[in-house]
């Protein structure tokens, strides 16, 4: 699009508007190639390349090779020097970026989907991800999901949030039905989204194929979960099993309950969602665990959970703030800014929808345990015994997230617990 100016120009030189935009066309060389700097670096990082590792290095040789002067006199380029600075503010707004893209998992594990939603679309605005477009469309369906009676929301679907990084809104109109469809339409296109940037990207097939079985299109919900998912195994294995999972729904949909059972006992490594519906299918009660209630929040870095909602006066002078869409406020806490913290961040949400949100996640590798002994590591058959199956639980490509009241737990591709986190709204 920076052409436009200047095309424009040359084929309206007889208009004064044409004479005057004209004349402003040199100046669009230095806004063009400093925009170039900027986006092209994010547009490379989503393509897979590390290019703000030591970028302040790789110009220095491309100014060299070819060579360059480091000013450029006809002031249509960028010094090198601001080159490089701008290398290391984008290096810096990338890792801003992880951080909301992090947190915007989280709020959707816990259910605050509009947030969730302005924080994707956030990071849009620089990085146009593959993990992003299909995240942004798993929301949309959980919040589909919520628009369906309990009868119809029996099974658990595979939907998988990518954690790893690299909707629309309600207009007020029409019933359930109608609403709950055009979500899931709007997940479908954001899915597609995804498969356009890597044809390769399983999870986002098999999150349209559960966006296709929640509108009761069953045959596309097989093409896409019997076909499409399956897509490079060796990098996303457990998303080959998730989409057996809803074949097997489709089965049990079908009517041969039998068979639907059948398959979900043959699968090699069942995740937790298979489990869950072979239990629902089987209609075996699902254990409560010896602690009903769920895990408590604990201390993490010895900050006790109740004092998360007084961070914010604590630590009003070493907190960041990202500006997000919509008036909703972003505060964050990092080991580096406050002395209290060795492995583990926290956050602040604020949105005028909702009530604030303070999260605290702890690192990987974090070496701290849970109150009841638990830490990184345990296998998550022994967190189901003791607490008792979540009520609400997001898979991963490689893992799940598990939400409890005001606690999280993180597991990894092999069924174990990598981190946690204590949530409370204020």
């Amino acid at each position: 699009k920076h052409q436009w100016r200047s095309g424009f120009a040359k084929a309206y030189q007889e208009l004064e508007i044409g004479r005057t935009l004209q004349g402003m066309v040199d100046h669009d060389k230095i806004n063009n190639e400093t925009q170039a700097d900027y986006l092209g670096g994010f547009l490379a990082y989503s393509a897979g390349y590390p290019v703000f590792d030591n970028r302040a290095a790789l110009l220095d040789k491309i100014y060299k090779t070819y060579p360059f002067p480091e000013v450029d006199t006809t002031g249509a380029y960028p010094s090198l020097n601001d080159r490089k600075a701008l290398a290391q503010k984008s290096e810096e707004k990338l890792k801003d970026l992880v951080l909301v893209f992090e947190v915007g998992n989280l709020l959707a594990a816990i259910g605050q989907y509009d947030d969730a939603r302005v924080f994707f679309k956030h990071i849009l605005i620089d990085y146009q991800g593959r993990e992003i477009y299909n995240n942004l469309g798993v929301i949309t369906v959980l919040e589909a999901l919520e628009y369906f009676p309990e009868s119809e929301r029996k099974y658990r679907l595979p939907l998988e949030l990518d954690m790893t990084f690299g909707a629309g809104s309600k207009d007020g109109f029409g019933d359930k039905e109608e609403r709950r469809a055009k979500l899931l339409r709007e997940a479908i296109s954001y899915f597609n989204n995804a498969i356009s940037m890597d044809p390769d990207y399983a999870p986002a097939y098999l999150n349209k194929a559960c966006a296709y079985y929640m509108l009761e299109d069953n045959d596309r919900a097989a093409f896409y979960a019997g076909v499409e998912a399956k897509r490079n195994p060796g990098q996303f294995p457990k998303t080959k099993t998730d989409a057996q999972v809803l074949m097997a729904m489709l089965t049990a949909r079908g009517g041969d309950l039998e068979a639907a059972i059948q398959q979900l006992e043959q699968l090699e490594t069942p995740s937790a969602v298979a489990l869950y519906n072979l239990n629902q299918m089987k209609q075996t009660p699902i254990p409560a665990g010896r602690k009903p209630d769920g895990p408590d929040a604990y201390d993490i870095d010895s900050v006790k959970p109740y004092d998360l909602t007084n961070f914010d006066r604590q630590y009003r002078r070493e907190r960041k703030e990202i500006e997000l869409f919509e008036a909703l406020d972003f505060r964050i806490w990092t080991p580096e800014q406050v002395d209290g913290l060795s492995a583990s961040t926290v956050y602040m949400v604020k949105s005028p929808n909702n009530p604030s949100l303070y999260l605290q996640l702890t690192d990987a590798g974090h070496p701290g345990e849970l109150y009841d002994g638990f830490k990184a590591g345990t296998p998550r058959s022994e967190l189901t015994d003791l607490y008792g199956e979540p009520k609400t639980s997001i898979e991963l490509p490689t893992g799940e997230i598990m939400v409890y009241k005001e606690v999280l737990l993180l597991l990894g591709q092999k069924g174990q617990l990598s981190r946690w986190a204590n949530y409370r709204f204020k």
